[in-house]
């Protein structure tokens, strides 16, 4: 399997399996691996996948913030042992809404 690949696949299992995604939204259809369809509070729908989960990435790589260093360096290692629950759902919260929202 490709390091990525990996990776990504940690991030969304970690989000979803980890219950970060589960503060905010309710979890349909995981195919424990790279994909799951999630219901918002609110009712919108949002379909998670590895295109999620790169967006994430790519908005966190970019954000200078200081209170996402640990993330930024945790993705940057590209070691999937570092990811864990928190990191994993800023992440996918990042892939989903933008830098704006969360920031």
């Amino acid at each position: 399997m490709h390091p990525t690949s990996e990776l990504i696949g940690q991030i969304l299992r970690e989000a979803i399996e980890g219950g970060g995604v589960a503060a905010w939204a309710t979890v349909e259809d995981w195919d424990g691996v790279a994909t799951a369809r999630i219901t918002e509070t609110g009712g919108t729908i949002h379909i998670i996948d590895e295109s999620v989960a790169q967006r994430g990435i790519r908005t966190m790589l970019l954000d200078d913030d200081a209170h996402h260093a640990h993330t930024r360096d945790a993705v940057r290692g590209g070691n999937p042992r570092l990811i864990d629950g928190d990191v994993a759902d800023a992440i996918v919260q990042f892939g989903l809404f933008g830098w704006i929202v969360y920031r």
